[in-house]
């Protein structure tokens, strides 16, 4: 009994090793792109700072240079707060109430100088929360939406529904969908249909493992009118606690 506990510890201890270094795989892409994000306010408060130093010119316009640095910091916090909700290593220990509007909403944040050129449709009938480790879930969102950016989506669609004690999470676009010879497979760890190099193949894998974990599912059907859709259903707060 006691190497059949320590074999499975062995094994979950591997486990959460693959999925951090798979997350950490994915916030360092994510940090690349977001260097620009930063970059940007960051210029425009210290040009701002900078004449401000020199003296300025009137109370008016102070206080407009005052603006443009207190709107620049808020977008960097925004994108550091972003990122921090994605980066951080899981241990099973932060179980709490996650709310599902902002972890979806820390996610567009997050992926938002990715995705310029695409419309996001986004229909809300959830209101509540679900219990789940929010940086996991969080995680789960992040790999869906950013699947359905790297596909070529022009639109993509995110719906949360609470469908009796579920609450349903949706995310569809209108990319190419999944090949019908790999829809089998897109749940397997180290299965990727991306070129070599652009992918871990983990990504699924991990979010399907961590719906389960928290009690729900996460499957794939594809989109009416062509495109990819995955649904992840995760127990009601009620229901769960």
């Amino acid at each position: 009994l006691q190497a059949r506990i320590r074999a499975h510890l062995k094994m979950r201890g591997l486990s959460l090793q693959l999925a951090d270094q798979a997350r950490l795989a994915s916030a360092g892409t994510l940090a690349a792109g977001l260097a620009h994000e930063v970059k940007n306010p960051l210029n425009a408060a210290v040009n701002a700072a900078r004449v401000l130093q020199q003296g300025g010119s009137s109370r008016v316009s102070n206080e407009r240079l005052m603006g443009v640095i207190i709107d620049a910091l808020d977008r960097i916090n925004g994108v550091i707060s972003a990122l921090d909700a994605h980066a951080r290593p899981a241990d099973g220990t932060d179980l709490a109430p996650c709310d599902v509007r902002q972890a979806v909403r820390s996610t567009l944040d997050l992926l938002e100088h990715k995705m310029k050129q695409i419309h996001v449709h986004e229909d809300y009938e959830v209101t509540g929360e679900v219990f789940a480790p929010a940086r996991a879930f969080n995680q789960v969102l992040l790999n869906l939406v950013d699947n359905s950016v790297r596909s070529g989506a022009s639109n993509i669609w995110i719906e949360l529904r609470q469908v009796d004690k579920l609450v349903s999470v949706s995310v569809a676009d209108d990319g190419p969908g999944v090949p019908p010879d790999a829809v089998h497979r897109i749940f397997d760890p180290f299965f990727t249909t991306r070129v070599e190099g652009e992918g871990t193949g983990l990504g699924l894998h991990l979010s399907r493992r961590i719906a389960q974990e928290c009690g729900g599912e996460l499957r794939y059907e594809p989109r009416p009118g062509g495109g990819a859709r995955f649904v992840m259903e995760i127990p009601a707060m009620e229901q769960a606690a």
